[in-house]
């Protein structure tokens, strides 16, 4: 079973502080990502992905 989660003001705070931290370390990922990525840190949740590749890249991000 999965959920759907909506964007939120704290959703988009999110997204946009791993940009900031990311294009730091010139590190950027598809903007999907991100938000998926934003939405799990946003909701504390782990996330199950088959191409961590880009998920990898971000700090405090749960991977399954």
């Amino acid at each position: 079973m999965y959920t759907i989660y909506r964007k939120t003001a704290r959703t988009i705070m999110i997204a946009n502080e791993v940009h900031k931290e990311l294009e730091s370390r010139g590190e950027i990922i598809d903007l999907r990502d991100l938000f998926i990525a934003a939405t799990c840190l946003a909701k504390d949740c782990q996330l199950l992905a088959f191409n961590k590749k880009h998920f990898e890249k971000i700090n405090d991000l749960r991977l399954m």
